[in-house]
């Protein structure tokens, strides 16, 4: 009798304690809650079938475990961490590349603003003695692997210009295919010296309809390459076409590399048609090197740490990148 006393004891235990855990649960602010509720609300409605009945589940209602309490910024604010693999349909923000992460960092004149957004595996925030890191697993193909294969990246919080990359938590400096830009511009953040290279490359295209697939071009931020202390710029991808119809046949576009110029601006000082960039920050500056697409970095053990493709040479009276 007491044997049974104690198992009805115990099953009584296993079903309270996650409904005691969720209900002292750290609460988001409403701010956050409502942008995630407002995401989770878009995916129901494509989950939606016009002749189906309603679901059990209320898929716009972000459950507890979706939010995690973290220190970014350092200013005695909590920060959080929204992580979409805990949504009520988790298929809709996750993949073979992970689930959807985001970032929220408060704000000296009061509220949190987004700092990051990434389809991530794993991710890891820390703050030590004022430092603060952030560990991020990718896909493998991020790193030139294949999708199983490890890809972390780590980067630090910089007050004024958000996420920096940094070695990985094995101490690796090698970017390959440049650094994912994890701190979230829009068209209005870029330098003008960004849009105006963009519009060069546009210029490429044919007239008449063959329009430029602008929308989809890439541009990200690289650590300083030409030694003067500022961050520098890649414009454009190694898949960056024009839009073409018909028999036409796509064109290669350059991409571009900007490094800073005395006056505030950016400009040219490097540009080659299909090829993607790596990064080694290990060195200062930071070690350039384009990889043009037949590349092969190498599918072995620790290959696709060390530094791949052809390392470019900063003249600096030429103000050129020379190979």
């Amino acid at each position: 009798m007491r044997r049974l006393a104690i198992a009805i004891l115990a099953a009584g235990l296993a079903l309270a304690l996650p409904a005691l855990a969720q209900a002292h649960a750290p609460k988001p602010p409403k701010q956050i809650y409502d942008a995630v509720s407002a995401v989770l609300k878009d995916g129901a409605a494509e989950m939606a079938e016009p002749d189906s009945p309603p679901p059990d589940v209320d898929f716009s209602i972000p459950p507890p475990e979706m939010f995690t309490p973290v220190d970014i910024n350092g200013d005695g604010k909590t920060d959080w961490k929204v992580d979409y693999a805990a949504a009520p349909n988790p298929s809709l923000y996750c993949g073979t590349g992970g689930c959807q992460v985001e970032l929220w960092a408060s704000q000296p004149g009061g509220g949190w603003s987004k700092v990051m957004d990434e389809l991530v595996r794993a991710s890891t925030v820390t703050r030590k003695n004022g430092v603060t890191r952030l560990d991020l697993d990718f896909h493998g193909t991020v790193c030139g692997g294949s999708g199983v294969d490890p890809c972390g990246r780590g980067y630090l919080w910089d007050e004024n210009t958000g996420w920096v990359p940094t070695a990985n938590s094995d101490g690796k400096t090698w970017i390959y295919g440049g650094p994912i830009e994890l701190n979230l511009y829009n068209r209005n953040d870029r330098p003008a010296d960004v849009e105006a290279a963009f519009d060069r490359i546009q210029a490429l295209c044919p007239s008449g309809g063959g329009g430029a697939e602008r929308s989809a071009w890439t541009s990200y931020r690289i650590p300083d390459v030409n030694g003067d202390g500022q961050s520098d710029w890649i414009v454009g991808g190694a898949y960056d076409t024009c839009a073409v119809s018909g028999d036409e046949p796509h064109k290669v576009l350059p991409v571009l590399v900007l490094v800073s110029a005395p006056d505030g601006g950016f400009t040219e000082a490097y540009s080659r048609p299909g090829v993607s960039f790596g990064v080694d920050i290990g060195p200062r500056p930071a070690a350039l090197y384009a990889i043009p697409a037949d590349t092969f970095c190498g599918g072995d053990d620790g290959a696709l740490d060390k530094p791949c493709g052809q390392r470019l040479r900063w003249d600096a009276g030429k103000g050129k990148f020379v190979e």
